[in-house]
């Protein structure tokens, strides 16, 4: 379901469903009317370009620093294996 949401923007937009009645007819954010701003790509690295999104990409988030800690751990327990 997120790929769905994750496109759904550009489908509606891009496609013939809702682009007929032009550009200017698409979700802003705010109303019905062009988006101005550069498009930023998918992921994490591509935001730290957008200004409509404040995010700190330098330091991994808690869940993040978890995970690689417990990768860690078992990659030194392969080995020592």
């Amino acid at each position: 379901m997120q790929f769905y949401w994750i496109q759904l923007p550009s489908a509606l937009c891009s496609g013939k469903t809702a682009s007929t009645t032009g550009a200017d007819k698409c979700w802003n954010g705010i109303t019905k009317a062009s988006y101005l701003p550069e498009v930023m790509g998918d992921g994490l690295a591509n935001q730290i370009n957008n200004p409509e999104v404040e995010i700190d990409i330098t330091k991994p988030d808690r869940t993040i620093r978890q995970q690689i800690m417990l990768l860690k751990i078992m990659s030194n327990r392969l080995k020592n294996a």
